[in-house]
């Protein structure tokens, strides 16, 4: 936990020039998520940008992102993973569990009890946790 407030900090100094061209999240922001869940589970870098997906279905890191993320993992992820758990230690947040959990979206649905007669969406309206940003 340390670790995430320690790295929100310096990010957000950090990140002040650019912060107002990343408000969509789509692509610098969504990098940095990923790059973290990676160093905090044991995901690589396409399990947690399809975790990042299955909660925010435009999320897109252009392909340079991309390219950095897949060196990270096959280059200083087990390091930084092995350098977080000494320094911290064991992960008191279920991180791991949370995005086993989002890889696999027809087993939670499948548990889910039906929809009952008073319990109907309209038409296919969307439900207000199914937004999207408007632009």
């Amino acid at each position: 936990m340390a670790f995430c407030k320690v790295s929100m900090g310096k990010l957000k100094t950090v990140a002040s020039p650019f912060r107002q061209h990343s408000l969509a999240g789509v692509s610098r922001s969504t990098t940095i998520l990923v790059a973290y869940l990676m160093t905090v589970t044991h995901f690589g870098w396409k399990e947690c940008l399809a975790a990042a997906k299955a909660v925010r279905s435009y999320v897109s890191p252009n392909f340079g992102f991309q390219k950095q993320l897949q060196e990270y993992e096959t280059t200083l992820l087990q390091e930084y993973r092995t350098w977080v758990q000494m320094e911290y230690g064991k992960n008191p947040l279920p991180d791991q569990e949370e995005l086993r959990r989002l890889l696999s979206p027809k087993e939670e649905k499948v548990n889910e009890p039906p929809a009952g007669l008073g319990e109907s969406k309209w038409n296919g309206a969307p439900s207000p946790g199914d937004h999207q940003p408007i632009g």
